[in-house]
């Protein structure tokens, strides 16, 4: 081989591969978390008594590309020692404009849903924390099960 012709690589060190190790643990944790978001969110649109919702999930199903480009990434990088990243400036691009694009469709889901939600008549139980899922209740009584207050009544306790 020419001089020319041989490729400048620059090789990873034992640390940078095992950060590489590390974003990919990171990317396929993201992906595991999909599943049981995804499966909630399909319980709730059966409309049952009391539907737990959490915000952040659907940004976090909206979040996989990047999960996936961690993955191919941190693989790539951990496997084959490579620090070369521009074969991935495309997948790069791609995946951030799919995740922008998530994060648009997240955000008028969760206006959608909860608008459906108080459409059906249901009440709000007051939360915990601030980080946790709402309650979204038909009857006043499963806030009292869980231990909070009513944050806003179900529709059906004002038609008498």
């Amino acid at each position: 081989m020419k001089k020319s012709q041989r490729k400048n690589t620059i090789k990873a060190t034992m640390q940078e591969r095992l950060s590489a190790l590390l974003v990919l643990f990171i990317g396929v944790i993201g992906i595991l978390l999909i599943f049981p978001l995804v499966g909630n969110y399909m319980v709730s649109f059966s409309f049952p008594s009391v539907v737990s919702f959490n915000r952040l999930g659907t940004y976090i199903i909206s979040a996989w590309p990047v999960s996936v480009l961690l993955i191919i990434i941190g693989g790539y990088s951990f496997f084959t020692g490579d620090k070369d990243f521009i074969r991935f400036k495309m997948i790069t691009i791609w995946s951030c404009r799919i995740t922008m694009l998530g994060m648009i469709v997240a955000t008028l889901f969760n206006w959608h849903f909860t608008t459906a939600l108080d459409q059906h008549g249901y009440g709000i139980c007051w939360k915990k924390s601030i980080y946790g899922e709402t309650l979204y209740i038909k009857d006043v009584s499963e806030c009292k099960k869980r231990g909070t207050q009513v944050l806003k009544r179900p529709r059906a306790v004002y038609r008498r």
